[in-house]
This record gives structure tokens, C-alpha cells and sequence, in this order.
């Protein structure tokens, strides 16, 4: 279906265009920490740790129910969560006067809370967004890793291309530093402020490979051709240097190629396109040359995923099963009747203990979807 766009709502769309070129941040998500979790049950119950039990068990009975086929099973287990909650009810003894102490902790420790949440937390992983928008230059590589420098924790990403080339030896340095983090690339249309995608060409396609996992949405084309110098560029230079310098980058792309496992007949192919043309990549020739999912991570990520499930919080819940396990380890560990910043820092510890573990639970929430789409998409038949 066509829809009439005003006048005035491409210039808009053409201002944002321009406003995005180069390496831009777009928005994070990062796995915070559980700890400000402990402060209700701590101040509710006169046992703290045994209500925390009971909340484990309600999510397991939740886990069940929503993955038995059986319904009488699951109203088994629904019974059991509201069993369970009217217990959780009962043993609550929060009042006005507890709520208020609540609080009153709260803003004496927020800076203890706040340095285990985000992007300066070692126990905390983010996922960041990030467009390439435009002619890919050198400063764009120092954006990029400006970028990542800013987190305690290597994120992943999410990289959105929209770009007709530019500098090979820039762009092979951004896919490393993508395939790096398990970034996942792609170009496909729209991402934020409705601004559109042309596509990715040239250069821009190392880029794309650079994802463990490569998304073209709708079909916005991936463009390749052979390497080609500017006529300025040509008039600087002998042919003897013109000749080196298209060997030298033939090499380089051949070698980032063997690094990232991508077929090399995508190099030959390219070379076979006309310098003044541009081929797009058919969908068949993506999965051939630039598959969805790139095979050894699919291979090895996917069954994993399985060993996250336990972490994977549910809709209902804030939490999953392994943040409520790391919560009641803090009063194992230390007994009752602490303080309750000494469980909240114990739990810190906890976390740290656990953080490649927690780290893939960040990849598996963002990222996982992409990965067995991409999986899903290279095993149908074209």
C-alpha cells in the first residue's frame, strides 16, 4: 500500500538523515542488579530468606504451568502460585513505619545500589545500539571504539547500517570490533525516528559480515563491486603503487575474510562486478556468501541457550530462578540478622562470582532472537 508523505515530512526525513551520519550511539539495555530487590522482603518479613524461597518457588510453578501442555497440570501449578501468594501475604507485616525505614535505607545506600546497575557495574553486561550512517571514514572507528570504552563489561551490539561505502581498511577494523562483542548487523529499514535505510554498499558489506548473526529485514539491499580508486586518486600515484595498493587491499579483505569464516567466493564475486557497478546481493547469494547466522556460533549458542533458561526472567516476573538463588546464597552465607547492606554487598560479590553466566543471559534476552531467526532462515529452502 502507498501512503502520501508531505513535503514537509521528507525534509524531515532527509534533516534526520544527515543529523545521523557517521558512528551514533542509539539507546543501551543493561542487566542490573537484583539488590534493591532484598529491601522489600527484608523490611516485610521476619524472615527474609524464607520468603525469598517461597517467591523462587512461585516462578518455577510459574515455568511449569506455562510450559505443560497438560492442563490440568497447569491448573495444578496455578493453584500451587496462588497458594503460594496468599502464604507470601500472610507472612507480610510491612506497615507505614516499615515502608518509611524502606525508604529512609534506600537513599542513605543509593550510591552503593547505583554503582552495581549499569554500564560501570562488573557485574552487569548492557547491550548498545549503535547506526553507521553515511561514507565510512577513520574517525568513524574512533567513535566506535569510543564508544564501547565507556562500559566495565564488554557489551554486545546491535549495529544498523545504512551506507554506500567508503574506507575498506575502517570498515574491516569496525567488523572486527563487531564480531568481537557477537554484534548482529543489520540493515534493514527503519530503526529510530522513522529514518530510513538505503541499504548497504561497498565497504559497508565488510561491516555486515562482521555480525555473528546479519538482518536485512524487509530486503534492503546489500550491494557489492570490485575495488576501485577515484580518478584524483589514480593521477596521485604511479600504476606500479596502483597495482600494489589494489593487491594489499585484495589481501586484506581475503585474509579479514579467513578470520571471520566468510566465504571467500564473496571476494572473488565482487571482483567479478564492474567497478562503476553495483550488484545486490540476491537472497540466495546472502545465504551463500553471508548467511544469516554465521554457522559456528548457531552451532555452539543455540544449544546453550538451554543452560540460560533458568536466568531468563518471565513477563510476570522480575526476576529469574538464578537471581532469587543468588539472593537467598547472601543470607546462607552471612546468617540472619544482618544488616541489610551487608546482604546487598554479599549479593554484589555473588553476582561477580556469576558473571559469565549472567553475561549470557544479557545475550540471550537481546540478542538470542536474532541468532535462531537468522538459523531458521539459512536451513529453508530458497
Amino acid at each position: 500500500m502507498l501512503h502520501k508523505i508531505s513535503f514537509i515530512a521528507v525534509l524531515v526525513m532527509l534533516f534526520n538523515h544527515s543529523s545521523q551520519a557517521g558512528v551514533r550511539f542509539l539507546d543501551e539495555s543493561c542487566q542490573n542488579s537484583p539488590a534493591a530487590t532484598l529491601i522489600y522482603p527484608y523490611f516485610a518479613y521476619d524472615d527474609p530468606k524464607h520468603a525469598l524461597s517461597l517467591i523462587l518457588d512461585r516462578y518455577n510453578a510459574l515455568v511449569l504451568a506455562m510450559a505443560t501442555p497438560d492442563k490440568k497440570l497447569e491448573n495444578r501449578y496455578s493453584d500451587k502460585m496462588a497458594d503460594i501468594s496468599n502464604r507470601l501475604e500472610k507472612l507480610s507485616n510491612f506497615t507505614d513505619a516499615k515502608e518509611n525505614l524502606a525508604r529512609a535505607w534506600m537513599a542513605r545506600n543509593y550510591s552503593v545500589l547505583d554503582r552495581m546497575n549499569g554500564k560501570q557495574s562488573k557485574a552487569s553486561t548492557c547491550l548498545i545500539n549503535i547506526s553507521i550512517w553515511g561514507e565510512i571514514s577513520k574517525n568513524d572507528v574512533e567513535d566506535f571504539k569510543s564508544i564501547i570504552s565507556g562500559y566495565a563489561n564488554p557489551p554486545f551490539m546491535h549495529v544498523y547500517l545504512n551506507s554506500k561505502g567508503g574506507s575498506v581498511d575502517s570498515a574491516i577494523e569496525i567488523g572486527r570490533l563487531i564480531r568481537k562483542h557477537y554484534g548482529i548487523t543489520f540493515v534493514d529499514g527503519y530503526r529510530l525516528q522513522g529514518i530510513i535505510s538505503e541499504g548497504c554498499y561497498s565497504a559497508c558489506v565488510l561491516i555486515y559480515a562482521g555480525g555473528i548473526a546479519r538482518n536485512t529485514g524487509s530486503g534492503t539491499p546489500v550491494g557489492v563491486h570490485a575495488h576501485y580508486f577515484s580518478k584524483t586518486d589514480l593521477a596521485k600515484i604511479s600504476i606500479e603503487d596502483s597495482l600494489d595498493a589494489v593487491r594489499t587491499s585484495t589481501k586484506r579483505i581475503s585474509e579479514y575474510f579467513s578470520d571471520l569464516g566468510v566465504n571467500q567466493d564473496l571476494l572473488t564475486f565482487s571482483q567479478s562486478i564492474p567497478s562503476d557497478k553495483m550488484h545486490e546481493l540476491t537472497h540466495s547469494e546472502l545465504k551463500r556468501f553471508l548467511p544469516y547466522a554465521v554457522h559456528e556460533y548457531r552451532t555452539v549458542l543455540i544449544p546453550k541457550r538451554q543452560e540460560a533458561e533458568d536466568c531468563l526472567a518471565l513477563v510476570l516476573e522480575p526476576w529469574g530462578a538464578c537471581y532469587y538463588k543468588m539472593m537467598i546464597e547472601s543470607f546462607d552465607r552471612l546468617g540472619p540478622n544482618r544488616e541489610l547492606l551487608d546482604y546487598v554487598l554479599e549479593l554484589e560479590e555473588i553476582m561477580l562470582e556469576n558473571s559469565d553466566q549472567l553475561r549470557w543471559v544479557t545475550f540471550f534476552r537481546s540478542s538470542g532472537y536474532y541468532l535462531r531467526t537468522g538459523a531458521e532462515i539459512q536451513g529453508l529452502s530458497d
